[in-house]
């Protein structure tokens, strides 16, 4: 989709069979420039919504429908960003393959924005068919209710960490019962935090346990070749 063309123009070459929630869907790619995870108000969107063009007038309830569907995050009150499931969305609604749409991308999360990191993260695990391999180089306990626990018990996880803290290890043991294809390994040299769910790698600046917390976070989704060379790295220090 081109973002770049104005407002008219973008809104007269959407599908007319969208439902009023997936116009809102649009419209805030739009204003987000068809960028995950930034920020844009729902005043923005008010405001561009063009009822002579998009057939239906605005609806403050389409936010709360498109945060249930997952294509929307808030962030604070009126401010909201826009989800990779989104994204996925809008580009199948407008017919485009999945050659034509990013393959990578960068994911900002400001600061206090835990949730949204959180839920980030969860909604990706959850999607995981055959492997989750995260490396984290300060881990505690929260890794296994934050985030982990959203991933089905029939995908492998392997969790190798630098350092761990507080009750990590009897909480690692009590996971391992119920998530039996769940393994854990300590490597001290370990710096760098990176996840690897199937065959698509994530490049995280913080620790888990810490992420927008006190400062923003950034994580980087790698493209296809990226992310092989993140799958051997993680094969070779495992």
């Amino acid at each position: 989709m081109d973002f770049s063309q104005n407002s008219n123009a973008y809104f007269t070459k959407l599908p007319s069979s969208l439902t009023g929630v997936e116009k809102f869907l649009a419209v805030a790619a739009y204003v987000a420039k068809g960028l995950e995870r930034n920020e844009i108000a729902t005043q923005q969107i008010k405001s561009l919504w063009r009822k002579s063009i998009l057939k239906v007038s605005y609806n403050p309830a389409y936010y709360n429908h498109a945060q249930k569907k997952g294509w929307v995050d808030p962030v604070r009150p009126g401010v909201l960003v826009i989800t990779e499931q989104g994204i996925e969305h809008l580009s199948n609604l407008v017919g485009e393959s999945p050659s034509t749409r990013r393959s990578s991308g960068l994911h900002v999360f400001n600061q206090k924005n835990t949730h949204s990191f959180d839920k980030f993260l969860r909604t990706a695990l959850a999607g995981a068919q055959k492997r989750v391999w995260l490396a984290d180089s300060y881990v505690d306990e929260t890794i296994f209710d934050n985030v982990l626990d959203s991933v089905d018990q029939n995908v492998q996880i392997r969790l190798l960490y630098g350092r761990q803290y507080n009750s990590f290890i009897p909480r690692s043991a009590r996971f391992k019962s119920q998530y039996a294809k769940y393994e854990m390994k300590e490597y001290k040299k370990l710096h760098d935090r990176f996840l690897i769910i199937d065959d698509v790698g994530y490049i995280i600046g913080p620790s888990i346990k810490d992420a927008a917390n006190k400062s923003p976070a950034l994580v980087v989704k790698l493209g296809d070749s990226d992310s092989k060379t993140l799958v051997k790295f993680f094969q070779s220090i495992w």
